[in-house]
């Protein structure tokens, strides 16, 4: 017998986009709001540490949808390797709302 669990999520569900400093490893949580741009940080808030934003033209054309936008960009940022993600000097993580028990 086999069992096999999944944790399925929806955007709505995404309470915050975390940023990780690849020096000191000190975070900053930007939650998203409709209508309002999310702004990368340049640098860590923490130890000054400067965060370079990779040129998306390098990356491939724009596509048409935000939803295609939004596929494309994880398999491109999962695609990166270790030496690229120290490149830009931190790492993204997604904060989930915690799931509720039916």
């Amino acid at each position: 017998m086999t069992i096999e669990r999944k944790l399925i999520f929806g955007l709505d569900d995404i309470k915050a986009i975390v940023f990780e400093c690849c020096a000191c490893h000190s975070r900053v949580s930007i939650s998203p709001q409709i209508g309002r741009q999310m702004r990368i940080p340049s640098e860590c808030p923490q130890c000054q540490a400067k965060w370079s934003l990779l040129d998306p033209v390098k990356y491939g054309d724009q596509v048409a949808t935000p939803h295609v936008n939004f596929v494309t960009s994880i398999q491109r940022l999962m695609a990166f390797t270790e030496e690229t993600t120290k490149a830009s000097g931190f790492t993204v993580l997604l904060e989930l709302q915690e799931p509720t028990a039916l």
